[in-house]
Order: structure tokens, then sequence, then C-alpha cells
């Protein structure tokens, strides 16, 4: 089993942008993984979601903030890998920001889950 992982990150003036994707040669299932982001997120988090697609697999979607900065991040995970993508900026921008986020990561598509990369 490889243990490959790949982050692309696009930043402009406050915003950054980071995909990233990585193996699940533990097989840690998507409850397992969503428990750690939520328990990194603790008291800072605004907003969560979750739900399941026959095409992407498990997905987790949480906003919350960070060292000063707004992140929204959504997670796809299944038994090969897990994809992430991330979209955050600084918080006093939160009004002016958060609908972009919320379509950017609305639009962002997993590669193939059920096996590893």
């Amino acid at each position: 089993m490889r243990n490959c992982r790949s982050i692309l990150t696009w930043q402009t003036g406050t915003v950054r942008v980071q995909a990233s994707g990585v193996n699940n040669p533990y097989k840690i299932k998507p409850n397992e993984y969503f428990a750690g982001v939520k328990r990194e997120a603790a008291q800072r988090m605004v907003h969560e979601k979750q739900g399941h697609s026959q095409d992407r697999g498990h997905w987790y979607e949480i906003l919350y903030t960070k060292n000063s900065r707004r992140v929204h991040r959504k997670v796809y995970i299944a038994a090969g890998s897990i994809n992430i993508i991330d979209f955050s900026y600084a918080y006093k921008f939160r009004e002016q920001k958060e609908a972009l986020g919320q379509r950017v990561i609305d639009s962002f598509r997993p590669g193939k889950l059920s096996e590893e990369h």
C-alpha cells in the first residue's frame, strides 16, 4: 500500500484555496475522520453538515474560524482515499467571501475514492 499525498495551493490576496488527496490505507471510517475534523475546530465551529452520494462516497462540510481566518472545508472519504478542499480568507472579510467560499467548495469534484492513487 502506498501512502500517497498530493496538495495544490492557490492564493491571491487574502483568499487561499487548497485541494489535497491522500490514500486511506488504514480504512479510516468516515465517522472517525469527521470526528477528528470536528474536534480540531472545537468551539470555533460555525456550521457543519454531512452526507453520502453514490459517486462521491461520504462527505463532511464544516465552516470554522482558525488563526484569524474563516475556513470552509469539505472532505470526501471512502475506503481507497480521502480528498479535501479548503477555502479560507481573513476573518474580517467573512461577509464578502462566505458565499464565494461556498460556491468554490460546492464545485469541487473528488477523484475516484474507492481506490488508492
